[in-house]
């Protein structure tokens, strides 16, 4: 579904994780990895005495699980007070899978058929830093559907055919591939064909979600890379929706301005 934003941000963490840590049963080198069974449920705690991921400055726990047939895994992550993510890496420190979330919101990353062998799933921390508490839970079938909006509750009204002004913070939004994002809904009272024109400033590299009534993602669009407008065209039917304004980068604020026609 975001794949484009999903293989940068596996990729920034994976060079961040690798060379961070030098263990001799883990790929991350210093890490301690704790052992870990499949359906159990852990109570866990970000601390200053994790291991650092991230450019050494955030902090991770890392879970090791090691499997004995081909299948799926799915790692949920239920967190406290901070944004936090989950990931599922190979024994090599290659990611499968990667999530985000903000305070309060459940996020699964999930590894379909995978090779009997060595895995380690791991929870880290979105902001450099900060620490706290969390439930991580796996299995071994699909994960739950996504939180409906990502989890964003914080909607804005937007009326077709207006232009407004906006900027994403640190404090908003979050995709399940750690992009901030505004959210605003607006009714389509008949059915046809509208463009969504999203401006950001500067070198910024916008990218936009469009949700049905449920919170589902029915498009995004991410094309023109930084300093590009970006344009989504769609044919909708009556009905209500919303428009997620946003970035391409893992965490990014800026400005910009959203249009419709």
């Amino acid at each position: 579904m975001i794949a484009r934003i999903a293989r940068l941000s596996l990729l920034m963490l994976t060079v961040a994780l690798l060379p961070a840590c030098d263990g001799s049963t883990d790929p991350q080198n210093e890490c301690n990895s704790i052992p870990y069974t499949i359906g159990a449920e852990v109570n866990g705690s970000l601390t200053t005495d994790d291991c650092p991921s991230f450019d050494g400055e955030q902090f991770a726990d890392f879970y090791e699980i090691i499997t004995t047939a081909v299948g799926p895994i799915s790692m949920t992550l239920e967190q406290g007070s901070r944004r936090m993510g989950v990931a599922i890496l190979d024994e090599d420190g290659v990611i499968v899978d990667l999530r985000f979330a903000n305070p309060g919101v459940a996020v699964s990353a999930f590894g379909d058929d995978l090779p009997a062998g060595t895995y380690f799933g791991v929870v880290t921390a979105f902001n450099i830093g900060e620490t706290g508490t969390y439930t991580m839970s796996t299995s071994t079938t699909d994960p739950a559907p996504p939180e409906p909006f990502f989890g964003c509750e914080a909607l804005q009204p937007y009326t077709l055919g207006t232009t407004i002004t906006g900027a994403l913070t640190n404090l908003g939004c979050l995709s399940d591939a750690g992009q901030n994002f505004n959210r605003y809904d607006f009714t389509v009272a008949s059915g046809g064909t509208i463009t969504f024109t999203l401006e950001a400033a500067g070198q910024a590299d916008p990218y936009i979600y469009l949700f049905d009534e449920d919170g589902n993602v029915i498009a995004f669009r991410d094309v023109g890379g930084p300093g590009a407008d970006e344009q989504l065209t769609r044919v909708l039917s009556p009905g209500n929706y919303s428009i997620g304004a946003s970035d391409f980068q893992y965490g990014a604020t800026s400005g910009y301005t959203l249009r419709s026609q």
